[in-house]
């Protein structure tokens, strides 16, 4: 792949309607799966390009990178579906191309379970991070996944990242001095 870099011309403010040549398009900001997830809502067509924020894809909705942000999540689906009206088409980045509005209808009541902490979950690993035990949180098809036993701000920090260095060196020390073949040696006796 030959990666050509980019020049900025300008930032897109929030709601900023851009001209596409014969298409209008509305850009949102809307941060929670990452800080910069954006939506893109054609009104005449009643169509929204929602990227990573919201998809429907068999493997699940990713809540755990660096910028995530669960209560920005919640606060933005609500947002998204003040925007839009109940036949919208939504189209995603991956998984099923396009899908109906409930799905995101589904997402915000999920996000309002877990940012009350009343919602259900269990630990499983996810393909994108294998043998991390990260909490998923399910109803019907929409999986959701968030950050493994603590708060994202504290898992992403160096301080964790240090944590688990440095366990992981104490766990492989552990392992060879018990895996390392001791010598035996022979007692000696002296005449006295």
């Amino acid at each position: 792949m030959d990666w050509q870099p980019l020049k900025v011309a300008r930032l897109v403010a929030d709601g900023e309607v851009l001209e596409l040549g014969g298409r209008t398009v509305e850009v949102f900001n809307v941060p929670g799966h990452t800080t910069e997830s954006v939506v893109l809502f054609d009104r005449d067509r009643n169509q929204v390009f929602t990227g990573d924020f919201v998809y429907r894809h068999l493997g699940g909705i990713i809540a755990f990178a660096s910028g995530s942000d669960l209560t920005a999540y919640k606060e933005n689906s609500t947002r998204l579906l003040r925007l839009t009206h109940a036949d919208a088409l939504l189209f995603g980045a991956h998984g099923i191309p396009r899908f109906d509005r409930d799905w995101l209808v589904l997402l915000d009541r999920e996000l309002d379970k877990i940012i009350k902490e009343i919602a259900t979950y269990r630990y499983a690993a996810h393909y994108l991070a294998p043998g991390l035990p990260w909490r998923v949180y399910q109803n019907g098809d929409l999986y959701i996944y968030t950050t493994p036993l603590v708060d994202p701000p504290l898992f992403w920090s160096k301080w964790m990242g240090l944590l688990v260095v440095t366990m992981s060196f104490l766990s492989l020390y552990l392992l060879y001095r018990m895996a390392r073949p001791r010598s035996y040696r022979k007692p000696s006796f002296r005449r006295e």
